[in-house]
């Protein structure tokens, strides 16, 4: 049973970077893995369940980001090459990676989606270990807590990405400076100047639907002012009543 969902998962895969969406069927799917119709439905029920698998599988390819960056002394730098990591693995796979993520940002599932989300979150926990070691965490719940606004951050930039707001090559870029923005409250002094260089090293290009601060951008955004009406007020007429 496992050789055969791996096999519809590797199919399943296969389909979506042949047409950059998961506009599939079913039946497709178990023609391309060489199954019987029945079968996919059997190991998955749905096609939804099968796209969440999918997900959760890619988690394996993040958290191999995340072991690489841990090899990184500097706690800032391991959280910033963490982000670029996750943010270079999926535009490297782009026509993998945008169309399965825009399932996860607009199918509601109560049973794949938290599992997806709780995997997410231990994989920016354990980004941020080294903040730990430094003492910048009050409890373990702080830590924590951080690792769930890391996800959240981070389901902001790939939405983006997504609807092509963010360019591929910006992503990375993108995810340090959104990790980095969220860790630099928890320091003060040199090590706040520290973290607010790394942002300013990657700090990324501005999105492509606006520009904020350009002129272009506050014509856009300027109060406008209303137009005086030209039109007359109706003055009511009395009407003559008739004579008794």
């Amino acid at each position: 049973m496992a050789a055969r969902r791996q096999a519809i998962m590797d199919a399943a895969e296969a389909l979506i970077r042949k047409r950059g969406a998961t506009s599939f069927t079913m039946a497709e799917l178990a023609m391309a893995a060489g199954v019987s119709a029945a079968t996919p439905f059997n190991l998955f029920e749905s096609k939804l369940c099968l796209l969440y698998a999918l997900l959760i599988r890619s988690l394996d390819g993040v958290n191999d980001a995340g072991r690489k960056a841990s090899a990184e002394p500097d706690p800032f730098i391991r959280v910033m090459n963490a982000a670029e990591g996750v943010g270079r693995m999926f535009t490297a796979d782009a026509r993998f990676y945008r169309p399965l993520h825009q399932v996860l940002l607009s199918a509601v599932d109560p049973v794949h989606r938290p599992h997806y989300l709780e995997r997410a979150a231990f994989f920016w926990y354990v980004a941020i270990d080294g903040l730990q070691s430094l003492h910048l965490f009050s409890d373990a719940q702080s830590r924590g807590q951080l690792a769930c606004e890391l996800v959240g951050m981070a389901l902001g930039r790939v939405d983006l990405w997504v609807h092509g707001e963010i360019e591929n090559e910006n992503l990375p870029s993108h995810l340090a400076y959104g990790a980095l923005a969220l860790a630099v409250g928890l320091t003060s002094g040199a090590r706040r100047k520290r973290v607010l260089s790394l942002m300013q090293a990657c700090r990324p290009a501005p999105l492509k639907a606006f520009r904020l601060g350009s002129s272009a951008h506050r014509a856009r955004v300027a109060p406008r002012p209303l137009r005086p009406t030209t039109r007359k007020a109706k003055v009511p007429t009395q009407r003559s009543r008739p004579a008794a």
